[in-house]
Formats: structure tokens, sequence, C-alpha cells
């Protein structure tokens, strides 16, 4: 099957999960899992180690990868990589899908399949309760700036010729 029907077929299973819908039968090789790439390093409340147990993943999005596996009868099987690198291992096919909080812009849907959004969330600065110098993107000019490589964030910082 070519990556673009694979990516057809996958996106066409997430609608009927989300839309309720009954799942159709699934080949024989459909017990194998689905692997799925996040960054657990940072990643609360998407995905994040258990600190009661690190060996295990945990977070809403572990929550929303069991119940589509489980809606298709496979396992979910976790594979760590760094938030920067996602979408690049998806297309080297080092995981059947991503899911870690991956904005939707014009350039990655360009070469990735997405689904219809599960979170909507929106920029917003974080500073240490006790700072009150900084209350606006301006106010960041000539501090150091730190967000995700790769990220939306990134590039709104780059656009305010901040330094990150």
């Amino acid at each position: 099957m070519s990556r673009g029907r694979a990516w057809a077929c996958r996106l066409a299973i997430a609608s009927w999960i989300a839309a309720g819908a009954a799942v159709p039968k699934l080949p024989a090789q459909a017990a194998s899992p689905i692997r799925w790439g996040a960054d657990a390093e940072g990643g609360v409340p998407y995905q994040f180690q258990d600190p009661r147990d690190p060996t295990r993943i945990i977070g809403f999005e572990v929550d929303i990868i069991e119940a589509i596996a489980g809606r298709l009868g496979r396992p979910a099987q976790f594979v760590q990589n760094q938030w920067d690198g996602l979408i690049p291992g998806l297309q080297a096919g080092n995981y059947d899908l991503v899911i870690s909080g991956i904005e939707i812009t014009a350039d990655r849907a360009g070469v990735v399949g997405f689904s219809r959004p599960y979170y909507v969330t929106w920029e917003q600065l974080v500073v240490r309760g006790d700072d009150s110098r900084i209350a606006a993107l301006d106010d960041c000019r000539g501090r150091n700036v730190g967000t995700l490589k790769v990220s939306l964030a990134e590039r709104i910082l780059q656009g305010a010729s901040l330094k990150i």
C-alpha cells in the first residue's frame, strides 16, 4: 500500500473512531502494535513519565492513543523522539503516527496528514510569578526566551526578532 493510501486509511479510521462509528474488520496483521511517536520529556499534560513509575508513560494523549488502539483491537507502542524530530521520524517510518501537540501549519500540512484537532490552545508567555516586568511579547526584547525548536512559538519569536 502506498504511503498516501496508508495515511488515507489511518485518517478514515480516526474519523470513524471520532464519530463513534463501528470500526470495520481489519486484516490479520492488524494485531501488530500501533507505533506512536511523542516526546515525553516535558510533555505534561500530553504525555510524560509517571512519577511513581518512570518506565510508564501517562497523560491525556496516552489515553487518546490507547482508546484508538483499543477500538482497533491493537496494542499501542510508544516511541520516544525529541519534539523537533517527530515529523521527520514519521516521514522516515519510525512510527505510524505522532500524537504530541503538533501545531497544524501550512508547511506541515503539506508533508503529513492531520486528524481533526482534539485540543485547542494558543500561544502564551509564562514567567515567574514574582516577575512583573514581562506582560507582553514586546517586554521580551533584550531578554533570552526559551521555547521548543520548530514550534509555532519559535516562529513567532523569530518573527518578532527576539533572542531564543
